[in-house]
């Protein structure tokens, strides 16, 4: 009988005996081990109460990397992933047909990095410095060191990376949906993109190199340079292939992401004009940032709001002719001076720090050429939720401004950055993914492709009264949306459907995104009083009395993401005030998941049985069901937020938790997040299992995913369970971590339901 190498999770003593009995060369860690068995023994391992994970085979070498065929095949990708160390290298002197005496490779486990492995590959000086998913990392090596890796009985296999298996990423216009800018001379086509070296001390040689080259430069981060080249420019490949780079790619120019729904999210109780008082939170000494076109700070309902504006895109100009920033900016925290308090945002108590990016040109030219710019200004100021309803029509793919999102939050991890998915769905005549007359897959935009912020996509207002809410999807945008189904659903109406427009995941490495969607049709909130009306959706009202100057209807995940950011202001408020004054990004975006409503729609599930899906995530925030409030009496919430006193520092160290149900609960809810480091794949990977001692029954975090194994997920930095009708007894809860490549890693842990006690860490 062939012999399998697995993974056996396990949770209680006597399951790790069990594993470590009846797998040979059994390697153990405090949460699993790994090891070889007999096929045909498989079944009676698990029959030990033991999670098994059957370590598949190495796969193509020469086939693209994790989740790259998903791509949209309408552009190619490159990442330059050359060697580091050889000073004054032209692209003449590097052969695309071996590797150089170091350089770069793609190293497969067989194994999660354990600490003994590490220990191992230390003494080699081989150094993995960023996991590609699917167990494969990269390194830089040497010759002899790539011998020894070979020899290794964990190491399934090591490649080079070699020039030719890559090209710089183009994104074509017909995809980017950007402007088009020709050389005044030439009428060639030019583009921006973003060189992304390996280090920060590398950036001046390769901005040096480049100014030799007579390039125009638009500017410099940390580790990056922005550039103007034509297309199709040989440059391209000779900067690509400079030691010092690791990455090439188009700079898409972002572009902004264009009442009822507080009832939607939970905030208020009511029907039609009867509305009665909901949660008593309002957002009170929270500040929540805003990066948008600009502000009208004389609007009635931003009164006494405002803590700061900063004009980015205009020299002492953040004003709003454009009307979008203070339409999402009302959503957030207007407090509805100017309708008696009738139309108002979700934290109308909090402050605002307004970030004005509008240019002018009309772009958003006031966008720093490295983001974490942006968010640091705003974390200075004190801002500890960030919403940014803009983005790069970039399909589902991780781009260096998606790493920059998840690098700032990385090193600033107690603030919560709110990201727009973006408003690329289409259905088309031929969708790629899904079927005819249904929104595609794979178009979230960047950075709403990264893993430490919160993407939010747009449902349907259930509003009847809006702008559009008579017009359907057909009518309004034919082109976009030409066959039914899709085509003839109102805009506006029902909630338990997505709006169309609304960008579908996943990302190219196979993530969850959107992570939660919100209402975005048809939203009401503030006008600035310098915009034309013709920049909304419409009037308001939308027919018969006079018009109201103060507020207009406009939509997209532009309305989204600002509701969803005003919910993150009311949860932190929650744990600010009730003896927790540091709340982690992880544990504001742990809360607001947990809280979701999952939409039954046709085109919310369209396709796809499993839960979370690629329309709507986790489904529609609904912040009532977040934290314990007047609304919802019964609710309990228990939570684990450590990021400032602890974190795993090794693969499979775990913390466990117990608690008792002394009544059956109508639903049982977990969430477990953490902020990943910086890369397009999850650098390290932490897992979650909930078991009910009385019934024997293991629950994984996120294992109704489509198209899961019954596995842990290796691919979420995010993950679920709900349990209808959960049983009483006893319950333990284990979040380990199954893979770490860049320790130390914390988490949040959050629980829901009626009369949940303590947790109790054994």
């Amino acid at each position: 009988m062939a012999k399998k190498r697995v993974i056996a999770y396990f949770m209680h003593e006597t399951e790790q005996a069990a594993a470590l009995n009846m797998l040979e060369s059994a390697e153990g860690t405090e949460s699993f081990v790994v090891g070889n068995i007999d096929e045909i023994q498989i079944d009676a391992l698990r029959q030990q109460g033991l999670v098994v994970q059957e370590q598949l085979p190495v796969i193509n070498r020469d086939a693209p990397a994790a989740g790259t065929k998903m791509r949209s095949d309408r552009f190619s990708v490159r990442s330059r992933e050359a060697d580091a160390g050889l000073e004054g290298m032209t692209s003449g002197e590097k052969d695309d047909q071996y590797p150089q005496v170091i350089d770069y490779y793609k190293v497969w486990l067989n194994s999660p990095l354990l600490e003994n492995l590490r220990t191992e590959l230390a003494g080699l000086q081989v150094n993995l410095l960023e996991s590609l998913g699917d167990s494969c990392y990269k390194a830089r090596l040497s010759t002899k060191q790539v011998q020894n890796l070979r020899a290794l009985s964990y190491v399934a296999d090591v490649k080079w990376i070699s020039p030719s298996e890559t090209a710089p990423v183009v994104i074509t216009q017909s995809v980017s949906g950007g402007s088009t800018e020709y050389s005044p001379t030439s009428g060639v086509k030019m583009l921006t993109f973003d060189v992304r070296v390996n280090s920060p001390e590398e950036r001046d040689s390769v901005e040096q190199w480049l100014l030799k080259r007579n390039t125009t430069l638009a500017g410099t981060g940390r580790r990056k340079i922005r550039f103007y080249a034509p297309e199709n420019s040989p440059l391209l490949d000779e900067l690509a292939r400079l030691p010092q780079v690791d990455a090439v790619a188009e700079y898409v120019v972002p572009k902004i992401f264009n009442d009822h729904a507080r009832r939607l999210l939970g905030v208020e109780l009511g029907t039609g004009n009867e509305w009665a008082s909901g949660l008593t939170l309002d957002g009170s000494d929270q500040i929540v940032g805003v990066a948008d076109t600009g502000i009208d700070d004389q609007h009635p309902d931003f009164q006494g709001r405002i803590l700061a504006t900063v004009a980015l895109g205009r020299p002492n100009n953040a004003s709003d002719p454009h009307g979008h920033g203070t339409h999402v900016a009302g959503s957030v925290l207007g407090h509805g001076a100017a309708s008696a308090g009738r139309i108002k945002g979700i934290a109308p108590g909090a402050k605002l720090f307004f970030q004005s990016l509008l240019d002018s040109q009309g772009g958003l030219g006031g966008l720093p050429v490295d983001l974490n710019d942006l968010f640091y200004q705003a974390y200075q100021a004190g801002v500890r939720i960030h919403n940014n309803s803009w983005g790069s029509d970039t399909p589902s793919y991780y781009t260096v401004n998606s790493e920059e999102v998840d690098e700032f939050v990385h090193r600033y991890r107690d603030m919560l950055v709110v990201i727009a998915a973006g408003n690329a769905g289409t259905s088309g005549l031929q969708p790629k993914k899904a079927a005819p007359g249904f929104v595609d897959w794979l178009s979230i935009g960047s950075p709403a492709s990264c893993k430490n912020a919160l993407t939010v996509g747009a449902s349907r207002s259930d509003r009847s009264d809006g702008a559009l809410s008579d017009e359907t999807w057909g009518s309004g945008w034919p082109g976009n949306f030409p066959s039914a189904p899709i085509a003839n659903d109102k805009i506006s109406g029902d909630p338990e459907c997505l709006a169309a427009f609304s960008s579908r995941g996943p990302c190219d490495d196979r993530r969850i995104k959107p992570d939660v969607v919100a209402p975005g049709t048809d939203i009401l909130s503030t006008k600035s009083s310098i915009a034309p009306i013709s920049n909304f959706w419409g009037p308001y009202p939308a027919q018969g009395h006079p018009k109201d100057p103060h507020y207009a209807f406009d939509g997209g995940t532009s309305m989204a993401a600002p509701l969803v950011a005003g919910c993150a202001a009311l949860v932190r408020q929650y744990y600010v005030e009730t003896g927790h004054p540091s709340p982690s990004a992880a544990l504001l975006k742990a809360t607001i998941i947990n809280s979701t409503k999952w939409l039954s729609g046709h085109d919310s599930t369209a396709l796809v049985t499993g839960k979370p899906n690629f329309h709507q995530g986790y489904g529609r925030v609904t912040v009532s069901q977040a934290v314990p409030n007047d609304l919802h009496p019964e609710m309990t919430l228990r939570f684990v937020d450590e990021w400032q006193t602890f974190q795993f520092v090794r693969t499979g160290e775990r913390k466990r938790y117990q608690f008792i149900l002394s009544a059956e609960t109508p639903e049982l809810r977990l969430c477990m997040a953490y902020t990943d480091a910086p890369g397009r794949s999850l650098q390290n990977n932490l897992n979650m299992i909930l078991h009910h001692q009385e019934s024997g029954k293991k629950y994984l975090g996120n294992e109704e995913l489509p198209d899961a194994l019954t596995l842990p997920d290796p691919d979420n930095n995010v993950e679920c369970i709900r349990i209808n009708q959960a049983p009483v007894g006893t319950y333990f809860v284990q979040v380990f971590a199954a893979n770490l490549l860049k320790a130390p890693q914390d988490f949040a842990l959050v629980i829901t339901g009626v009369d949940v006690p303590e947790l109790i860490e054994i």
